[in-house]
């Protein structure tokens, strides 16, 4: 994104939610989500919730990125994800990223490992990240074009009635709120009314319609 969305640790587990950012390409603009990293083997009710809500968001994305620690040296926990939960979306176009690149040299083993190629960018150094936002953009494109040429209008619908449907449901509880003049909690449910309709693959929502809106407001987490 080019700008700090959250704080961050090198302690594993920090990100729990679904982190949410409108991400501006060239060609098409999307909803770029940042799940929590999925773990196959815990007793952590807050990681088996947060693998939860990662799966959600996987199984309704047009297009997945399965980023792998390339400094990493065993990667069995990657490879039980790729095989159970990622290859699974078929419907999904799937980009292959191996993060941290920097701190490899260049005869990584991991497209022995996993099969496939992958994209070695680095966020800290900064390296292959506008080759993984074409990458993200002709997916996107593609999956569009494939969807239009299959004919999907019922899942689409359907699909588009469940986010209005949300929508809806935090405009009103947000009037609601104003009437008893708790103004931070209904402008944090309109935020919640907008972001659902971001996910809208043909809207637009501008950032500095959401600046205009939000900008009387101080809202916390």
């Amino acid at each position: 994104l080019g700008v700090n969305r959250s704080i961050v640790s090198e302690q594993r587990g920090t990100t729990r939610d679904i982190l949410e950012h409108w991400l501006k390409l060239e060609k098409c603009d999307c909803v770029l989500f940042d799940c929590a990293g999925i773990m196959t083997n815990t007793d952590d009710i807050l990681a088996d919730l947060a693998g939860s809500a990662a799966i959600k968001a996987i199984s309704g994305a047009a297009v997945l990125i399965f980023c792998v620690d390339a400094a990493k040296q065993d990667y069995s926990e990657d490879l039980a994800i790729l095989r159970n939960i990622v290859r699974p979306q078929a419907r999904s176009a799937v980009i292959y990223a191996a993060t941290k690149c920097d701190l490899i040299n260049e005869n990584s083993k991991l497209e022995k490992v996993f099969g496939c190629e992958f994209l070695k960018v680095s966020a800290q150094k900064n390296v292959n990240l506008d080759k993984l936002k074409k990458l993200i953009e002709q997916n996107i494109i593609n999956q569009t074009a494939k969807t239009a040429e299959a004919g999907e209008k019922t899942s689409l619908t359907e699909r588009h009635r469940r986010i209005v449907n949300e929508s809806l449901k935090n405009i009103q509880q947000a009037g609601l709120e104003m009437e008893n003049g708790s103004e931070e909690i209904a402008a944090h449910l309109l935020r919640k009314a907008i972001q659902s309709l971001s996910k809208l693959e043909t809207e637009h929502i501008d950032e500095a319609i959401l600046s205009a809106i939000f900008s009387r407001f101080c809202i916390g987490k």
